[in-house]
């Protein structure tokens, strides 16, 4: 049977752990980028250093379905070979395998006499030397920028990038933080080699973000890449979000009307004040609240939305409202109405009253991969029963899982704002399962966003049910 979760009327409260919808291709592009090679092979040893870099790379082959960053040694005293290897952290592990394979016969064919070499291909790096590295920043390396165009605000992909770099030193299980913004057309990561502690992998990561701002910060698309750390931001897609990712999605959706300009610096002023307040209110009330700010026709609504897993955690729950609202004053600039969704909140203000008011403007996303019919129905099954038990669980939320086949296994969530009604709850989320049901045949993920409901299936576990509270159901087993 299936397991579910809903709330109770608790305060509820909860990495970026997280996918951003419908981004990425089915074939991994293995292309090297750079190599850099040095330490000739020592004459009358070549051979046996040759033999446990042979012995390595295999070993570094092997371990890449397992993990997307590894280290190992092969051999002993002065031709012991050291080596790593890193993945971009959302590969799935038939393509970290693929590209560590490809950058295995690349390295050799780059540095064929060689004691210490690196390549980095597109999606990977792989290292080796003949002395001990591991665990040693070296931010030595090179940058890659879109030479043909430019963009007009550097500082949006710059401040998304200054965050991962915040991120990802402390993220788990790789040290790996990425951001696709759908609208504003920023997708961007930061990683480390995982063998690098907290302070130098945030050391590198700054050290490289900085060589990006003196060097490239107005290109539309750049990347830094360096032997234990990267950066990249590029205006398209190219994050593969797949399990057990650390990609964050940030999709604004902002009108043309701007606040008239008279008075704009009053408005500002409110959305301010409106947006402090709802990050630092929100997670004190149980991951929702509303507010307003300003006076007469001034005056400013909003509200704030944490996804229940979250919303036990008064930390991670004001941080993603804390960037939200510092995105929102960066992508809906003097709109009279915004509306942003982080993956694990939400944000939305209007010069107009909307409490309890159904928002039917959604957004759809779809998962490019595609799947089965029977998986398809299978959790399309799952995502009507969660939709239907949402509206009469006293948080408006819904979450759960159900079992496809012995080795696959569909999770679903589905959220209202808590100022809908029960039957508001249930039109919201029933236009959203019209238009994903439609649009996402046969995808493998979708999401559909609207200022007052949002959906969410994968084949993944992208909640942590373990922060979910549990209360008996006839609807199944919920946690």
């Amino acid at each position: 049977s299936p397991s579910m979760a809903t709330p109770i009327l608790a305060i509820l409260s909860s990495v970026i752990l997280l996918i951003a919808c419908g981004l990425g291709a089915d074939t991994l592009s293995n292309t090297l980028l750079k190599s850099s090679c040095s330490g000739n092979s020592i004459p009358g040893s070549g051979d046996r250093f040759q033999t446990n870099l042979n012995t390595l790379l295999s070993s570094l082959e092997a371990q890449a379905p397992i993990s997307n960053f590894n280290t190992t040694t092969a051999g002993d005293g002065a031709d012991r070979s050291y080596g790593l290897y890193m993945c971009q952290g959302d590969l799935s592990s038939d393509d970290c395998r693929s590209c560590v394979q490809a950058a295995a016969a690349g390295v050799l064919q780059s540095c064929p006499s060689n004691r210490q070499g690196i390549v980095w291909d597109d999606y990977c790096h792989l290292r080796f030397s003949d002395f001990d590295f591991f665990g040693v920043m070296d931010a030595r390396g090179y940058y890659r920028k879109n030479e043909y165009a430019t963009i007009p605000n550097p500082s949006l992909p710059l401040d998304v990038l200054s965050r991962l770099v915040e991120d990802a030193p402390s993220s788990q299980p790789l040290k790996f933080a990425a951001n696709a913004s759908v609208t504003a057309g920023v997708y961007a990561l930061a990683q480390c080699t995982d063998d690098l502690s907290r302070g130098d992998c945030r050391n590198c990561l700054q050290t490289i973000l900085q060589k990006i701002k003196d060097c490239c910060s107005d290109a539309e698309g750049y990347r830094y890449l360096s032997r234990s750390c990267w950066v990249r931001y590029e205006s398209t897609p190219f994050l593969w979000n797949v399990n057990s990712t650390f990609t964050s999605i940030v999709v604004p959706r902002c009108p043309n009307d701007t606040f008239p300009a008279g008075s704009r610096s009053t408005w500002e002023a409110n959305l301010k004040v409106l947006l402090s307040s709802l990050a630092t209110s929100g997670p004190r009330s149980g991951g929702f609240n509303t507010s307003v700010a300003g006076e007469g026709s001034t005056r400013l609504y909003g509200l704030a939305l944490c996804r229940p897993d979250v919303a036990n955690s008064t930390d991670a729950c004001r941080t993603c409202l804390t960037n939200a609202s510092s995105s929102m004053t960066l992508m809906c600039p003097g709109k009279t109405y915004g509306v942003i969704w982080y993956e694990k909140c939400e944000i939305r203000y209007s010069n107009q009253r909307f409490f309890g008011v159904v928002d039917r403007v959604g957004r759809t996303f779809c998962n490019p991969r595609e799947t089965s019919q029977a998986y398809d129905a299978a959790s399309l099954d799952l995502m009507s029963r969660l939709t239907e038990a949402a509206p009469n669980q006293p948080l408006l939320y819904a979450a759960g899982s159900e079992a496809i086949s012995d080795s696959a296994k569909s999770y679903g969530l589905v959220q209202c704002t808590r100022d809908l009604s029960s039957d508001e709850c249930r039109r919201c989320l029933t236009d959203g399962m019209a238009n994903v049901s439609s649009a996402c045949k046969q995808r493998r993920g979708w999401r559909y966003l609207s200022g007052s409901c949002n959906l969410r299936y994968e084949d993944f576990a992208f909640f942590d049910d373990s922060k979910l509270l549990t209360v008996p159901s006839s609807l199944g087993e919920y946690r």
